[in-house]
């Protein structure tokens, strides 16, 4: 008989979203804490070979917004803005006013695109859903964690959503007016305020790491972390299905060193677990769940946070796909997989740089 033999087909990994910030430095550095336009270009140029999509912490740290909407849109690329919220009110007026700046400066949307197009009725949630329109900008998250850390209660952060949405609405531009607003929190967060939360934003956002969960204290990646990560977000896939909104897993990763991770206890971090979570999660959730959104965290490597923790010994330094030194980490370089899931045919190799 004949023999069939199995072609292999080549795919190049590309991620739906990535973890970025233009820092080099702690905040002592002063303005040279501050990564220079140059380098930021020809990091996001290293980046869109493997996503078209960022994700942004602060409007305000850097002037990052207004360096980065431009190049963004120069390089086609995406960004979820956030914006820093802490305790203290002046937080949010900071990153507020730099919003205001944004939308009355045109830099926020792509404005010879839609001018000056009839705004919908906002509240039609199907106008917001995060539609690909050429937009650069397809959110803005009012807050990361900052529930989970306790500094503002919930009713704070939907009062700065609104503000922040009637900002958008009054910028009288079609294109602002539908972008979507939500707040950023980790998925136990989410779980516990569950249908109520989804129903007050106009999309889920969720931070999500077996890594730091007390369940995996002392664990490796291959232990089942992202069928763990699934069991916990799954929930609020569900959820936020079932009121016909979108769902972003806005973080999550694995740091490659590192053992303190400023909770009590985490699982073990090395290069075998970053890259053992990469793989599973690339399978179970890029491949197996092409509808959903993600952020993979991180870019490079952010040293400047062993120095910011004042610990040499910091996980958070450690997430990155590339080196603080914009190289690619040597267990990321060659690697090829195969997911088991999709019977074998298809083996995933990383871009070329």
């Amino acid at each position: 008989g004949i023999e069939m033999k199995s072609h292999l087909q080549v795919k190049i990994v590309h991620l739906r979203g990535l973890s970025y910030s233009p820092r080099q430095g702690p905040d002592s550095w002063g303005e040279d804490k501050c990564t220079p336009v140059k380098r930021i270009r020809s990091e996001l140029i290293k980046l869109s070979k493997f996503t078209d999509k960022l994700h942004l912490y602060t409007l305000t740290d850097c002037a990052q917004a207004r360096v980065l909407i431009p190049l963004a849109r120069e390089l086609g690329l995406k960004l979820f803005l956030n914006m820093w919220v802490d305790e203290s009110a002046f937080s949010f007026q900071r990153e507020f006013a730099e919003l205001e700046y944004l939308v009355h400066h045109n830099i926020l949307y792509d404005d010879e695109v839609h001018h000056n197009r009839h705004v919908h009725d906002y509240h039609h949630s199907h106008e917001k859903h995060l539609k690909d329109d050429g937009n650069v900008v397809m959110g803005i998250s009012v807050g990361s964690e900052m529930l989970y850390r306790g500094e503002i209660s919930r009713a704070q952060g939907l009062a700065y959503v609104d503000q922040v949405r009637a900002l958008l609405l009054r910028s009288n531009n079609e294109t602002a007016s539908t972008i979507p607003v939500t707040i950023t929190d980790i998925d136990k967060i989410y779980a516990r305020h569950n249908a109520s939360l989804v129903s007050d934003i106009d999309f889920s956002s969720v931070n999500a790491f077996p890594f730091f969960d007390p369940k995996f204290a002392g664990r490796n990646a291959k232990d089942g972390a992202v069928d763990y990560l699934l069991e916990c977000i799954d929930p609020i896939i569900n959820e936020t299905t079932k009121q016909n909104k979108l769902f972003f897993l806005t973080e999550t990763g694995w740091p490659c060193a590192g053992t303190e991770c400023g909770t009590p206890t985490c699982a073990v971090a090395s290069p075998d677990d970053q890259l053992s979570y990469f793989i599973d999660f690339y399978c179970k959730f890029h491949v197996a769940r092409p509808d959903l959104q993600y952020f993979w965290f991180n870019s490079f490597d952010a040293a400047w946070r062993r120095l910011q923790d004042a610990s040499q010994f910091s996980v958070e330094g450690h997430f990155g796909i590339f080196d603080e030194h914009g190289e690619i980490k040597r267990h990321f370089q060659d690697l090829s997989f195969k997911c088991p899931e999709n019977s074998g045919d298809v083996v995933y190799r990383m871009p070329e740089l």
